[in-house]
């Protein structure tokens, strides 16, 4: 059996105003807000082997970053690229 797509952008949308929510269509982002990230565990080595790049400014699960015209101030754990929140191991 064929390996899947590369695929699993996904996750839980906070924070997202009405506005942000409007017109939008199936597999669009909303216009802004706070994701908390949702991946297949799988999805980081084959980001890796489609691009060539390092896949070291996000995890697959737990990362919080602000969506489009959103911001956001990081908090710790920081992405190594400073542009969102890791989790963190308890």
């Amino acid at each position: 059996m064929a390996a899947p797509p590369f695929r699993g952008n996904s996750g839980f949308f906070v924070w997202v105003s009405d506005e942000a929510l409007a017109g939008i269509k199936p597999g669009m982002l909303p216009g802004g807000g706070i994701e908390v990230q949702v991946l297949d565990h799988g999805y980081a080595e084959q980001y890796e082997k489609k691009t060539g790049k390092k896949a070291d400014f996000f995890t697959t699960n737990g990362d919080v970053f602000a969506v489009k015209s959103s911001k956001m101030t990081p908090f710790p754990p920081v992405s190594p690229n400073g542009s969102r929140s890791f989790p963190r191991r308890t």
